[in-house]
């Protein structure tokens, strides 16, 4: 691929890439490093993304197409008005999600974003999730540095249910199983965050774990040490898509 040469972005010159090759350069500094030798690609970019220009914006979205990550979604039917910030568009299996980030620099008051959802589809605020029905007003309203993001679905996700043994040993795996409930159609592909908390209410941060749920089921386990506290422990999956979460509560002895 033809390397680019922009001198647009300022960039840490002391950055060399030792098995990566290098797609573009500010002067004489590489600004974008890439590993093409596994599936998927690596990239590295050695600026800020904020510095960004209109060249290496395509660059990146070529990288990410040619890895599988992205794909064309309908324009968002969002009316921006006077905001000051960044707009992204993002998709995932069936869904749309796109995000806001209003400029961390801007003047100290509120501003809005107005969305319109598809008369088809639902939307989750990804953060809090709320959900909104077809057809619905959404509003953001978000101070200097505030981000909002907002994920589309051709159905309804209802709840998210957690499947775990009432009683496990310390020291033993506690297995589980997550399964995202719609209403409309079977769901696509989800990603689910999985947390542990122990009888204290403290998270255990070593316990997390991210898996990919296609068809909105996955399965997974959490092996507790033996030195883990006795009681009853809580299990969250929290779905990323659209903030749904679902528990259970775990014996451990």
């Amino acid at each position: 691929r033809r390397r680019k040469d922009t001198s647009l972005v300022a960039s840490d010159r002391s950055v060399r890439g030792t098995h990566a090759g290098f797609h573009a350069t500010s002067g004489d500094a590489p600004i974008a490093f890439v590993t093409e030798n596994a599936p998927g690609h690596a990239v590295l970019l050695n600026y800020r993304l904020n510095d960004s220009v209109q060249e290496l914006d395509r660059l990146l979205q070529d990288w990410l197409e040619n890895a599988g990550a992205t794909k064309r979604i309908p324009e968002p039917l969002f009316e921006l008005g006077d905001f000051s910030g960044e707009v992204a568009a993002f998709g995932f299996s069936d869904a749309d999600i796109y995000g806001f980030l209003r400029d961390p620099g801007g003047k100290a008051s509120s501003e809005r974003v107005h969305l319109t959802v598809e008369p088809d589809r639902h939307a989750y605020d990804v953060l809090s999730g709320k959900h909104y029905g077809p057809g619905s007003k959404v509003t953001f309203k978000m101070m200097p540095g505030e981000a909002a993001l907002l994920c589309s679905l051709p159905y309804e996700v209802t709840r998210v249910v957690v499947a775990a043994p009432q009683l496990v040993g310390r020291g033993r795996r506690l297995h589980l199983r997550a399964e995202i409930k719609t209403r409309g159609t079977l769901p696509s592909g989800h990603i689910v965050h999985v947390a542990l908390t122990d009888p204290d209410g403290t998270p255990l941060h070593h316990y997390a774990q991210v898996l990919d749920c296609p068809g909105g089921r996955c399965e997974t386990y959490l092996p507790l040490a033996l030195n883990d506290a006795p009681g009853t422990y809580t299990v969250t999956v929290r779905d990323v898509l659209t903030g749904t979460i679902g528990e259970a509560r775990v014996l451990v002895r």
